[in-house]
């Protein structure tokens, strides 16, 4: 029986601890909040073809639906999920497999971007804030990053696209696109 009792205790330990990491790490990151497949597909659309050996990263990429969307209009192209919450990482896999993605666990302030040629991001303001010294520090010339709904707060976007696709009171509506 106590070996029970401690059994529980362990894992209430265990819990509280992950809790309390959450707690502390989820308020500078952004929640798992799922694009509209509307939403999806006309930024897909917008986006248009890539370049072939181009190479897409969603930083934040959830259950990896933008980049599934891309990933069937362009099959020559490379594509990067980085996700740092489990259960949608754990999507992100599943939805995944057998395709040209590879889903990253992590924390994407932590990954090195240089490769990248295409950059996706539905991110809080302060998320993608932090991000754009990284941007201006890693990514190539020519480098085009879009960020859905939270523009960059210290940089002009080349453009910004209405979407039709947008519903009153929910987010997707505005597509912000940089080139770096």
């Amino acid at each position: 029986m106590n070996w029970l009792i401690l059994f529980l205790d362990l894992i209430f330990i265990g819990y509280s601890i992950f809790f309390i990491r959450m707690m502390v790490l989820l308020p500078s990151r952004a929640p798992f909040v799922p694009t509209r497949a509307k939403v999806t597909t006309e930024i897909a659309d917008i986006i248009g073809p890539l370049p072939t050996r181009s190479v897409f990263y969603d930083l934040g990429c959830g259950d990896a639906r933008m980049l599934v969307e891309m990933a069937k209009r362009n099959p020559d192209a490379q594509f990067i999920g980085i996700e740092f919450q489990f259960i949608p990482f754990l999507l992100a896999k599943y939805r995944t497999r057998g395709t040209n993605i590879r889903i990253i666990r992590g924390m994407f302030e932590k990954h090195d971007l240089s490769e990248a040629t295409h950059i996706y991001a539905y991110l809080y303001h302060h998320v993608m804030n932090a991000l754009l010294p990284k941007f201006e520090k890693e990514l190539s010339p020519g480098a085009v990053v879009y960020v859905l709904d939270f523009k960059l707060a210290e940089r002009e976007e080349d453009r910004m696209h209405l979407l039709d696709s947008r519903e009153k009171g929910k987010l997707g509506s505005e597509l912000y696109v940089y080139t770096f």
